[in-house]
């Protein structure tokens, strides 16, 4: 059976919204934390990758939560992921990051099930809300993007090296399952707007849910929600 490490990327420094890892979303917790419980327990091993400035504030929050955690470069994030994969010895690496909220995690494990029935060295669902998908990553695919990924845009975002090189991976991108389509609709934490929201929207849902983004998505559609992305 395939191993898995689930890393979550996180940090402070945010030009659109201050701080909002550490931002209430309900019962002044932070989203951070949220963010972690809402896809524990869907790999082996969970593990927050954050930079250094942001170590000390979220340790707490981390050990609350059950994952490890590790610091790294602020910019270098495919750096920060691939220094964590080496010390974990799996078969898949699971992106996630700490302004998603609203991943659950029965879509994190069809996305490692996914990846693995197809063998992809890379698999991501397409056409999911903004803010709800994962990232599947064969762990000696992501080590061999750091050694080979040069942009700094590659080097932020972790995995553009793997899916723009098709014809030197195996990528996998299928259309996720209709009761988790919802391209038109926001639910990433990145702007003023999309916390007041979320914070809308955990006021009267329990947390963390098996079935959240299916009430998210009933949520947006009965309050006429059409967010521009």
């Amino acid at each position: 059976m395939a191993s898995s490490l689930l890393i979550m990327q996180a940090r402070l420094a945010s030009s659109r919204l201050a701080q909002k890892a550490l931002l209430p979303i309900y019962a002044g917790k932070p989203s951070l934390l949220y963010a972690m419980q809402g896809v524990y327990g869907v790999a082996d091993a969970h593990v927050l990758a954050c930079d250094v400035a942001s170590f000390s504030s979220f340790e707490p929050i981390a050990q609350e939560a059950g994952f490890a955690i590790m610091a790294g470069d602020a910019d270098d994030v495919l750096a920060r992921f691939a220094h964590v994969a080496k010390e974990y010895k799996v078969d898949y690496v699971i992106r996630a990051t700490a302004d998603n909220l609203i991943v659950g995690q029965e879509l994190v494990r069809l996305a490692l099930d996914g990846a693995i029935d197809s063998d992809a060295d890379y698999f991501c669902f397409e056409a999911t809300a903004h803010g709800s998908g994962v990232e599947v990553i064969r762990r000696t695919v992501l080590l061999d993007a750091y050694a080979n990924a040069s942009s700094p845009f590659e080097r932020e975002h972790v995995t553009p090296y793997i899916y723009g090189h098709p014809q030197r991976y195996k990528v996998i991108k299928p259309v996720v399952e209709s009761r988790f389509f919802a391209p038109d609709l926001r639910s990433t934490l990145d702007t003023p707007e999309d916390y007041t929201r979320l914070v809308e929207f955990f006021t009267h849902r329990a947390f963390p849910s098996q079935t959240i983004i299916e009430e998210y998505i009933a949520w947006m559609r009965s309050n006429l929600y059409q967010m521009s992305l």
